[in-house]
């Protein structure tokens, strides 16, 4: 009979590995957070400012790329374990799910917005959109729980609750278009 029961044992580590993870997401969220403020890149008057997509998002994308580099390294030290029947199938879709996960954090963790007299902006990773205050044609919510603001040529500027600041940037748009 076992010292420690099998149950305790992996709901333990289950755990810690839980902890571990939160603690590193909220440490690296933290300084990268802290970073961005001091370097001026979040500013959120009413009048004029600018925000960016919350770093939790890279760091999530980080440990993606972590996970695909820990798997490649695991199956490129362990041969022998890719040889069962469907193994070396699930190493490569491991690698490259996580690898997928780290390209798609990292292109949506460029979102920046700002605003100013003139109108609103977003810049992603590929792409920029501006719409003068004046060329507003609806401001709310979308069915997803994006908050958008739609132009009379139909583009669209959005953000959600991984937007830093979001109340201050949504506050701005909703003081210079009324409703």
């Amino acid at each position: 009979m076992a010292a420690i029961p099998d149950w305790l044992l992996d709901s333990g580590v289950q755990s810690l590995v839980e902890w571990a993870v939160g603690a590193i997401i909220a440490i690296g969220t933290a300084a990268l957070m802290r970073a961005l403020v001091q370097r001026g890149e979040i500013q959120t008057a009413v009048e004029s400012g600018r925000t960016s997509q919350s770093p939790e998002i890279f760091v999530v994308g980080l440990l993606c790329a972590a996970v695909a580099l820990g798997c490649l390294a695991w199956g490129v030290l362990d041969l022998a374990s890719l040889r069962e029947p469907g193994a070396a199938t699930a190493w490569f879709l491991l690698i490259g799910g996580f690898a997928l996960g780290f390209i798609v954090t990292t292109i949506y963790a460029q979102h920046r917005w700002a605003w100013d007299e003139a109108g609103l902006s977003w810049s992603g990773a590929f792409r920029k959109v501006t719409i003068g205050w004046a060329d507003v044609r609806r401001v709310g919510k979308s069915w997803d729980g994006q908050y958008v603001v739609r132009d009379m040529r139909g583009r669209a500027i959005r953000w959600t609750t991984y937007t830093i600041n979001h109340q201050a940037l949504r506050a701005a748009v909703e003081s210079r278009v009324p409703r």
